[in-house]
């Protein structure tokens, strides 16, 4: 349900959660929080977030990967 909490230990902890749009990092070494409001899900920048969040056939509505030339790449839509 377009919801996540993660929060990773090593190397450096930090704490994400997605929410309402929304992208809030929390680095405790900073004693700091950002935020950022997701828009677009066309941004390469947010394939991860998409995985995490979403259905696997809407990401694939807006990116693909494919084998070319001995290497995988990212095929962005953009429509």
């Amino acid at each position: 349900p377009s919801l996540f909490y993660w929060h990773v230990v090593s190397p450096s902890p930090q704490t994400m959660w997605y929410r309402n749009n929304t992208l809030i990092v929390y680095d405790p070494e900073l004693a700091q929080a950002t935020s950022k409001k997701v828009y677009s899900k066309k941004d390469p920048s947010l394939l991860p977030l998409m995985l995490l969040t979403g259905d696997a056939a809407s990401v694939l509505k807006n990116f693909s990967v494919e084998f070319v030339d001995k290497k995988y790449i990212l095929i962005i839509y953009y429509i």
